[in-house]
């Protein structure tokens, strides 16, 4: 029992710094979308223990379940952990639509992962959902952007102290690449996933 506190605190900890490290606090609102009702949404159940993203349940924005096998159909995908009052977040999500749009069609996805629009027992927060849509649609940040599961919270998630923060996963959910806390931007993203595809290129004919 004291060890499940202890690791609350922790999470709750990184949360906190995590939200409080990206300078604005201003959240984005919108025009006649205030008295906007929304369809509640629920979380599916939580799977067990992971290190990486290769074993989660969860849902996106508008309530889709998504698990682990969305990285299956792409050789790597950029994973940017984002939240609705964190200014560079929002300011970075035009280069990763410029990142997905290049690169969806060679192997490689983008997908959001926003840190602030659950409650403290991860249920949705629907306000707060109703903002983070307004921002990708503003952003057209059309694409998948997750909301957090407990196993992802008590996992990968508690190295994360910044955001945005970005990173790379493979086809089964694994890791492989640094945490960049900050993000890159479009120029930054072409040099490392250039690379990646010319390193897999090569393996592939090697293994030939």
């Amino acid at each position: 029992m004291k060890k499940n506190k202890l690791l609350m605190i922790v999470v709750i900890t990184v949360l906190l710094l995590m939200l409080s490290a990206c300078g604005s606090k201003e959240p984005v609102n919108e025009e006649n979308t205030e008295n906007e009702e929304i369809e509640e949404l629920v979380m599916p159940e939580s799977l067990g223990t992971t290190t990486d993203l290769n074993s989660f349940v969860t849902i996106d924005l508008y309530g889709n379940q998504v698990d682990n096998e969305v990285f299956s159909s792409y050789d790597y995908t950029i994973i940017d952990v984002w939240g609705t009052y964190c200014k560079p977040c929002i300011e970075a999500m035009p280069e990763m639509k410029k990142v997905y749009d290049e690169y969806k069609d060679k192997g490689i996805n983008v997908m959001g992962m926003v840190v602030d629009v659950q409650n403290a027992d991860r249920s949705p927060q629907m306000e707060a959902i109703k903002n983070a849509r307004i921002i990708v649609e503003k952003q057209n940040a059309d694409f998948t952007h997750l909301l957090i599961p407990k196993n992802l919270l008590y996992s990968f998630m508690t190295d994360i102290q910044f955001i945005p923060t970005q990173f790379l996963v493979d086809s089964e959910g694994n890791i492989v690449s640094d945490y960049y806390a900050g993000g890159k931007n479009y120029e930054q993203w072409c040099k490392v996933l250039d690379k990646k595809i010319e390193d897999k290129k090569q393996a592939s004919q090697l293994e030939n």
